[in-house]
């Protein structure tokens, strides 16, 4: 560190210990003032002396505080040399009054408690001012030397005792300067050597998640190609060889995908970078959902797969599915993996815990080939497996364990296992959820709505695709031309933003990372310029991450997409832009009376069908749940704009967490997504500037829904 810096931070290290310990010597005076006969040379001279401490220590109190809130680098040498200039003034004007004193008192009573009141505050300056050996000398000479000179002329039989007791007091506190001073030193030292170790630590992490995101797009983009181009030719007439070698190209790639996800989690881990949703979800509808996954597996091996729930289960818990259910599978298929025979099972059960929460607790049980004793230490460890045959023989990363252990402790519980060679396993683990009453979300990509391009929006559909890639430019052509769709194509962003000027979109695949003009820069611009009639845009990037959302919800997009496309993910992205533009969701006048009796495409920004089937098909309930939001809900937006303004991050998170509740109640995605990321960039403390960007987007989002949820269920347009 250059040493002016480390001036600095020992200027404000000196500051953290000394600038509230001017505020004694006032007092002291004080006390001195009324304890001491009243003589009016010596009342004057106290009182003077007592004003004029005072005024140090507010200065000194002042100018720390500001060298407390400037950087290092920022610290002038003025006001470092006018701190320390307060320190050694108050040291002098303490060591004159106490000798001015005790030579008027002539070695009276009171004097014994000056003299020993002036040496503990010598010695209290070793702890005081420590970041600072000339500091800490100049104040002990400054306090004690007067009193010593004044006692060793005083003509009192027990002054020179007192002053020859002093001078052996201030020599050994002299002594101890330089051992107390190094001592500090080097725990200074070793303090910011911890500090630039972990500044670099930061830094290389900061490195590596860019690498991650730079190779997940890089890697990702030709998967993207080779398994949206392998489905649209296993989508042909094919002879049986030729599907077979398609078949195994498909499943070698989705074996490549499930290896990049597992290190892109495993990462984001180990950066504490995953964030956990907190949506209702069914737990025996989760459970069933994964063992669909390795039916398949479990069929090839002729196993019995089976699961049981005990006891009676809340209408739905509170919690991150995605990542529960994600748990469960990776539980599964390593117990399909290790069982030649048998079954697997799984058992879900739950109970209150003191806190109001649910504790629940799931086993996986297998009759598989069990874990030695001499592997079962390295069990949960990154790119470990029991035995070094195993990756041999079964394949795999060894992350699956691993990942499942830091997820669960993410979620807030435990993990733990029981084996026996030749009979199997058993996976537990238990983790703290918040039982609820409230249905979960349904996703318009449920059922059959998605089995056919008939029920998305019509043909007549203006689609912009910005993609640099050539091989992702023909993928998405030939995706949304089967959909009966015609696209227009951009090169990258700049290409785009001249497109919307010649031509009116009503919905833009924009790819995050393009050259020239990135896909947040293009989107910003598109957005800007078009403003109420801005076309919705749909972020398209291989960096699925929570902070790669975040920014493109900043941005205003209005969705996201993650590479490798899945053609059953492009179908639902596009009916959610146009929810009310298919088949069978529209209200019309004749089945909706009192409703909007026509509708554009995407003009409703929350799903009206999805929230009457959550309040049970109660209109009524339905009507008070909207008028209670659009009552509550202005004030929660003063308080988070306020909580902005004055970057209170605490007020802030805890309105947009408020606000994120009310919108997803009335099934308002893309305004809840906003209020969520708000959320989350106030955990990160993002800057004012990004925060109020955020906010305005989300108060336009959520205009544009009161003014429809005000028209649609004709309410009263001042509420």
């Amino acid at each position: 560190m250059p040493f002016s810096l480390q001036r600095s931070e020992l200027t404000k290290k000196l500051v953290s210990t000394s600038s509230k310990a001017g505020i004694p010597y006032p007092m002291l005076t004080l006390v001195l003032l009324l304890s001491i006969p009243s003589e009016s040379g010596i009342t004057t001279v106290l009182i003077i002396a007592c004003v004029a401490f005072a005024i140090l220590a507010g200065l000194r109190l002042r100018l720390g505080q500001k060298i407390s809130k400037e950087s290092k680098a920022k610290i002038s040498v003025r006001c470092q040399y006018a701190y320390r200039s307060t320190l050694f003034a108050t040291s002098v004007l303490w060591g004159f009054v106490t000798a001015y004193t005790v030579w008027h008192l002539k070695m009276g009573p009171e004097s014994h408690l000056i003299i020993f009141a002036c040496g503990g505050i010598a010695a209290g300056g070793l702890a005081t001012l420590s970041p600072s050996l000339s500091i800490i000398r100049a104040h002990i000479t400054a306090t004690l030397l007067p009193l010593m000179t004044v006692l060793m002329f005083m003509p009192s039989a027990e002054a020179p005792v007192y002053s020859a007791m002093i001078f052996i007091f201030f020599g050994y506190l002299l002594s101890q300067t330089k051992a107390v001073s190094t001592t500090y030193m080097r725990e200074f030292e070793h303090n910011q050597q911890l500090q630039d170790a972990k500044t670099e630590l930061t830094k290389a992490m900061k490195v590596k998640s860019q690498f991650l995101a730079t190779m997940s797009h890089e890697i990702r983009t030709p998967l993207n190609g080779i398994i949206g181009m392998n489905r649209l030719i296993l989508d042909r007439d094919l002879g049986e060889e030729e599907r077979e070698l398609a078949k195994t190209v498909q499943d070698c790639s989705e074996h490549l995908l499930t290896i990049i996800n597992s290190i892109l989690d495993f990462s984001k881990l180990e950066a504490e970078k995953i964030e956990l949703e907190h949506e209702p979800f069914v737990l025996k509808e989760l459970i069933n959902e994964s063992l669909r996954v390795v039916e398949p597996l479990v069929a090839e091996k002729d196993l019995v797969l089976e699961s049981q729930v005990f006891g009676a289960l809340p209408r739905s818990f509170l919690g991150d599915s995605s990542r529960l259910r994600q748990v469960l599978i990776n539980f599964l298929s390593n117990a399909v993996k290790f069982t030649e025979k048998g079954s697997i099972r799984i058992e879900a059960s739950w109970k209150p815990d003191a806190n109001d929460r649910a504790e629940v607790t799931i086993h996986v049980r297998d009759t598989g080939v069990g874990i030695p004793d001499d592997s079962k230490e390295r069990l949960f460890q990154s790119f470990s497996q029991a035995d070094s045959s195993i990756a041999r023989k079964y394949g795999g990363t060894g992350l699956g364990l691993a990942i499942n252990k830091s997820l669960i402790e993410l979620m807030g519980g435990r993990t733990w296992f029981e084996t026996e060679v030749g009979v199997g396993t058993t996976f537990s683990f238990s983790i703290l959820l918040e039982a609820s009453d409230r249905a979960p979300n349904k996703k318009p990509n449920e059922g059959s709505i998605f089995e056919s391009g008939k029920d998305l929006p019509p043909p007549s559909l203006r689609i912009l695709v910005a993609e640099d890639n050539l091989v992702n430019q023909k993928l998405m052509l030939q995706l949304l031309k089967k959909f009966g769709y015609t696209v227009d194509i951009a090169e990258d962003g700049g290409e785009a933003i001249e497109y919307t000027k010649a031509k009116q979109y009503d919905l833009i695949f924009m790819d995050m990372q393009m050259p020239r003009v990135s896909g947040i820069d293009a989107a910003i611009q598109i957005l800007k310029d078009h403003g109420e009639r801005a076309p919705r845009i749909i972020a398209v990037t291989a960096n699925a991450s929570t902070e790669d959302r975040r920014r493109c919800l900043e941005a205003g997009m209005h969705d996201f997409i993650s590479k490798p496309i899945q053609v059953s993910e492009l179908k639902s992205v596009i009916f959610n832009s146009f929810p009310n533009s298919a088949t069978g969701d529209r209200p019309s006048a004749d089945t909706q009376p009192g409703r909007l009796e026509s509708q554009k495409i995407g003009d409703l920004p929350f799903f009206p069908l999805e929230l009457l089937e959550n309040m049970g098909e109660d209109e009524d309930l339905v009507r008070s749940y909207v008028e209670a939001y659009l009552e509550d809900s202005p004030l929660q937006t003063i308080q988070l704009l306020h909580a902005i303004e004055d970057y209170d991050m605490e007020i802030v998170e805890r309105s947009a967490h408020t606000l994120k509740g009310q919108l997803a109640g009335l099934c308002a995605s893309r305004a809840k997504d906003l209020a969520f990321s708000i959320e989350l960039a106030a955990k990160d403390e993002l800057s004012k500037e990004k925060l109020n960007r955020m906010a305005t987007h989300l108060t336009k989002e959520m205009d544009h829904l009161k003014r429809h949820l005000q028209s649609y269920y004709r309410l009263d347009q001042a509420s």
